[in-house]
C-alpha cells in the first residue's frame, strides 16, 4: 500500500516567480519551525521541512517531540530543543539522519525538498517500492497463469510420502513423564 500524509488546514499557495515566504503565524505550535515562533524573519519553504521532520519523529516515536499547547509554550520548548533521539529507530540510521537534517534550527542549514528526495533514506524506499512493484507484477502473472483461481496444493507428510500411504497419519501425542 501507499500512505500519503496531507494537511492543508493552514496551507498557503506561493505564486510561480512570486515571494516564497509568509509572515503570518498560524498552525499547530508543536510543529512550527523556530523561525515561525520567534518571528525573527518571514518563514520560507524550509519551515515546511521542519514540520516534516517533527511529523516523522512523531510517527516513529508515537508522540510529538515538542509538546506545547500554545505559541508561548512552544517557543520555550523550541529554545530548549536539542534534537530527537528516536529510540524506536535506532536500527534505521538513514531515517534518523533524514529526520535530524529536517530539524536543523537554522532554516538556511535545512535541506530543500529536492535535496531530501536524493537522501539515501528516500532512495532506499524508492528501491524497496520498485522491488515490491516487480513482486506484485510477478504475482499478477501467476494469477493470470492460473486463471485468477486460487488453487490449493495438498501438503505431503514429510515422514510418510503420499505415494506410500494415502491415509492420514494420526497426530502424535506427547505425554509428560511423571
Amino acid at each position: 500500500g501507499e500512505a500519503v500524509l496531507v494537511d492543508f488546514g493552514m496551507s498557503h499557495e506561493f505564486p510561480p516567480g512570486g515571494p516564497s515566504t509568509i509572515s503570518e503565524r498560524k498552525g499547530t505550535p508543536s510543529i512550527m519551525a523556530p523561525e515561525m515562533l520567534i518571528r525573527s524573519a518571514a518563514a520560507g519553504l524550509s519551515a515546511d521541512i521542519w514540520s516534516l521532520g517533527i511529523t516523522m519523529a512523531e510517527m516513529v516515536e508515537g508522540y510529538p517531540p515538542i509538546q506545547a499547547a500554545n505559541i508561548a509554550n512552544a517557543t520555550i520548548a523550541i529554545s530548549k530543543f536539542q534534537g530527537v533521539s528516536l529510540r524506536r529507530a535506532q536500527g534505521e540510521p538513514l531515517l534518523v539522519d533524514f529526520i535530524n537534517l529536517c530539524l536543523r534550527r537554522d532554516p538556511q542549514a535545512r535541506p530543500t525538498a529536492a535535496q531530501l528526495l536524493s537522501h539515501p533514506f528516500i532512495q532506499q524506499q524508492v528501491a524497496n517500492d520498485q522491488e515490491m512493484a516487480i513482486f506484485m507484477q510477478q504475482m499478477e502473472q501467476l494469477k493470470t497463469l492460473f486463471g485468477g483461481k486460487r488453487t490449493r496444493r495438498p501438503v505431503e507428510d514429510p515422514i510418510t510420502p503420499a505415494s506410500k500411504s494415502s491415509k492420514p497419519r494420526p497426530l502424535a501425542r506427547h505425554h509428560k513423564s511423571a
